[in-house]
């Protein structure tokens, strides 16, 4: 449950993040050289400080374990999820991944008889 509500959120936020952007900046491949794992102030230091940013608050599940959720927006359309300042996610096309949710979102509202 948390799993989709998070995809959810991130894609909802995503979309707003993305459509706030100036359509006039040139593409980048800002993320080529983040990793999964790194900390915020490793990415930071690496590539810089996001375009945007987007907190998703904290999410406190059944062990009572919370976990802070993070999402940098980087360019038009690439994102950096931190889950507890970790680099837990990168979206290198956010508008194909919406697409892609959107899809299978579409086809799980259909009935076939």
């Amino acid at each position: 449950m948390f799993c989709v509500l998070f995809l959810t959120t991130s894609v909802i936020a995503c979309k707003q993040a993305s459509n706030n952007k100036q359509n006039n900046i040139e593409e980048h491949n800002y993320l080529e050289s983040v990793k999964q794992g790194m900390t915020k102030q490793e990415l930071i230091n690496q590539i810089g400080m996001p375009d945007s940013i987007i907190d998703l608050g904290r999410v406190t599940d059944e062990n009572q374990y919370t976990q802070h959720i993070i999402t940098f927006f980087y360019g038009t359309n690439q994102a950096v999820t931190l889950i507890n300042d970790t680099i837990s996610g990168l979206d290198y096309n956010i508008k194909e991944t919406e697409a892609r949710i959107r899809a299978r979102i579409d086809s799980a509202g259909r009935t076939d008889h």
